[in-house]
This record gives C-alpha cells, sequence and structure tokens, in this order.
C-alpha cells in the first residue's frame, strides 16, 4: 500500500471509494471513508457481507466486468486484481468512466508473468498507459519495479500508479 500512497492512518476522511476485487477482506474495512463499493465475483459468508455493511460498503457480488458505472468516485483502488479476470481492458474503462476531476486512481498490479495457470491475462505497462497515460491524468506515481522474493510470487516485477484525473 505504500507504495500506491495509502496515508499510514489509512484515512481518507468522508471521500467515497470504489475498490475493484476487493475480496473477502479490503483495506476499505480498516480505513476511514464516506460511503464507498466493493466489486468481487467470489462468494462470501453473510459475516463478511454484515462486515461490509459495518463499515458503510456496498459489496456488489459481480464481475469486475460488470461492475456498473453509475456514480463517479474520489477514490478508485485496485491491487492484484486484474490478472484474474477475463476482460482487463474494460474494467479500466469502467474504472475511467467512474471518475471525475481529482479522482485519485490508486493500482498495484504484478505484470509481465505471462499466461499461466490462475492468470489468464498477460498485463504490461503499454496496457496501463492507454488509459492512464493521456494529458486528462496527472501521473502522481508511475512506478515499474521489482520486488524480490516477495511472498513466492511468480513474478517479481510490478506496476504502482497514482492517476489523477484532471
Amino acid at each position: 500500500f505504500k507504495l500506491i500512497d495509502f496515508p499510514d492512518d489509512a484515512d481518507f476522511g468522508d471521500k467515497t471509494v470504489l475498490d475493484v476485487g476487493c475480496g473477502p477482506v479490503s483495506i476499505l474495512q480498516r480505513s476511514k471513508h464516506g460511503p464507498s463499493r466493493g466489486i468481487d465475483p467470489l462468494e462470501v459468508s453473510e459475516e463478511t457481507l454484515n462486515r461490509y455493511r459495518e463499515h458503510g460498503i456496498v459489496f456488489l457480488n459481480i464481475k469486475a466486468e460488470e461492475m456498473p458505472v453509475d456514480q463517479k468516485f474520489d477514490e478508485i483502488w485496485m491491487y492484484n486484481c486484474l490478472q484474474h479476470t477475463q476482460d482487463p481492458h474494460e474494467i479500466l474503462r469502467r474504472i475511467v468512466a467512474q471518475t471525475k476531476p481529482g479522482t485519485h486512481v490508486r493500482i498495484f498490479e504484478w505484470i509481465d508473468l505471462g499466461v499461466c495457470d490462475g492468470h489468464p491475462q498477460n498485463l504490461t505497462e503499454d496496457m496501463f498507459l492507454q488509459h492512464f497515460g493521456g494529458p486528462e491524468w496527472e501521473r502522481e506515481i508511475w512506478n515499474v519495479g521489482f520486488l524480490r522474493g516477495f511472498g513466492g510470487t511468480i513474478t517479481e516485477k510490478y506496476i504502482a500508479i497514482v492517476a489523477v484525473r484532471k
């Protein structure tokens, strides 16, 4: 989270947040924020749904490719998600559609892994440039690097992005 400039106290005030690929345990559940939304297609327990509700988060149990674009958010987060999807470009398109001037999009993804079991997508830096590389974006962080031996992952190469919609 430090690589995508999360505040140490995880305090986003009353900002609205969209967490794409939030899973059963999201940083949203450990941060201060306004009314927010989490998207994840994996089945979760009633206990997990209750935990989301207790934190002011609407949890949509759907694929990110199907997430509604019915509101704009102050913050959009996605971390370690796109390799596990069917259509990363559609997800990035939908993320962009939910931004407004001042929206911070924070992304951390492993890149240049290739296609393998459980990872049907090969993510590249160019893929993200197509969506966040234009003049309507200020790129506060655009970092490609290596986390050597991190958690036994197949890849060590990542992209960390904080893009702000102008």
